[in-house]
């Protein structure tokens, strides 16, 4: 099983190609987006604002972590229409 606090870091730190990379691979093994929205995408997300709030990171950094999340949603994006289990991938396909 791949682990989904890599996809956090890269997030966290704003390395773009690290982010769809691990991406990439947890969709090679067949994780489901969702999953990797929720575990993934949603812990970094978290981690973020709560760095941010604390004056921990910059606009820059924050805006950096964006794109890193960038890049992977737009892998995303059609895993959740082949399947239609929820509105996860309405939700990301609605992001940007």
């Amino acid at each position: 099983m791949i682990n989904l606090t890599e996809i956090v870091n890269n997030v966290a730190d704003g390395n773009s190609c690290k982010t769809a990379e691990f991406t990439r691979k947890a969709l090679d093994a067949q994780m489901p987006a969702k999953e990797i929205l929720d575990n993934g995408f949603l812990r970094a997300t978290n981690r973020i604002g709560d760095s941010f709030e604390k004056g921990e990171i910059f606009l820059s950094e924050l805006l950096m972590a964006e794109d890193a999340m960038k890049a992977s949603l737009q892998l995303l994006c059609p895993e959740p229409a082949k399947k239609e289990t929820s509105h996860a991938g309405k939700y990301a396909r609605n992001l940007w």
